[in-house]
């Protein structure tokens, strides 16, 4: 699964951010199952969160991968990667090291190499994502759950059957 669609409902994403109205929108469509739609809500929340508080506010990382998410959906894997790592970028920048969000980030730049059949970019992005899940104290049990999970099938793939266990 991918990452960061609910993090709009935690702390993070307080009403009055700029693009609380439109965000609002891309969620709905998101769970219309609208893709093409919700795309282009989170294109235009990333506009405005990028006039209203810069290109590299944490913010803006956030709206990346949920842009990432979408493209993903619709196979468009080399965008979303630039959409994911972009947002990679920012986390890097601005959050603490061990951030939570820099890790949904990884987990969702290993899918895209996972999706690609490049198991051994993807274990390593899935072993980045858990080590900084686990250094944020991550409370989150259910996205660490899909972060053993994600990884137990890429080792599996890997031939590393053993080890996914």
């Amino acid at each position: 699964a991918m990452e960061n669609t609910k993090a709009f409902n935690s702390k993070w994403w307080a009403e009055h951010q700029p693009a609380t109205k439109v965000v609002k929108e891309a969620l709905a469509f998101h769970e219309q199952g609208k893709v093409q739609k919700e795309k282009e809500m989170w294109l235009k929340a990333l506009k405005i969160q990028i006039e209203a508080l810069g290109e590299d506010d944490p913010t803006v990382a956030i709206i990346l991968n949920s842009i990432g998410n979408t493209l993903t959906i619709q196979g468009h894997l080399t965008k979303a990667m630039e959409k994911y790592q972009r947002a990679l970028e920012i986390q890097k920048k601005k959050l603490a090291k061990n951030d939570l969000a820099t890790a949904k980030t990884f987990t969702n730049i290993g899918r895209v190499f996972f999706l690609q059949e490049d198991f051994e970019k993807s274990e390593e992005m899935y072993r980045k994502a858990l080590a900084t899940a686990e250094k944020a104290q991550a409370s989150d049990q259910p996205f660490l759950s899909r972060i053993y999970s994600n990884l137990a099938v890429c080792l599996r793939e890997r031939g590393k059957v053993a080890e996914a266990v």
